[in-house]
């Protein structure tokens, strides 16, 4: 869910246009700070710049930005945060008073944690091969 803060989100889909500089603010809603770390990549997965952690005040927001486009971004926090940010447009066209700025949409992207006890398995039958192979 949107309103559940988390420690990793990814903004998979970035424009990458070099026209756009990303800006991306990080809200700590805690009472106490939050290190983050935001890192752009490339289309080929390569870090294009990486910010150094950076402590957020308790109830309050910090902004990163990366030189040139990228294709995804991610945001590692110590502590659940919320990220939000825009393409702002770096060459406006000529007599446009209100430029396009892009959204970056974050998603969640933390892992599930899945335990299995040993009454969760009731039978060790071996299903058959569904290729019909024989043993």
């Amino acid at each position: 869910m949107i309103n559940d803060g988390a420690r990793t989100w990814v903004a998979p889909e970035a424009t990458g246009f070099d026209p756009y500089l990303p800006i991306v603010v990080v809200l700590n809603p805690s009472t106490k700070p939050a290190s983050v770390r935001v890192t752009f990549y490339d289309r080929f997965g390569g870090a294009v710049r990486a910010t150094q952690s950076k402590k957020i005040d308790p109830m309050s927001v910090w902004y990163f930005s990366s030189e040139g486009g990228f294709l995804w971004a991610r945001v590692v926090s110590d502590k659940p945060v919320f990220p939000s940010g825009v393409h702002q447009p770096i060459v406006y066209p000529a007599g446009e008073p209100n430029p396009t700025y892009l959204p970056i949409t974050f998603y969640r992207a933390e892992s599930a944690e899945f335990r299995i006890r040993p009454g969760d398995i009731k039978s060790s039958k071996v299903l058959p091969s569904p290729f019909g192979d024989k043993k």
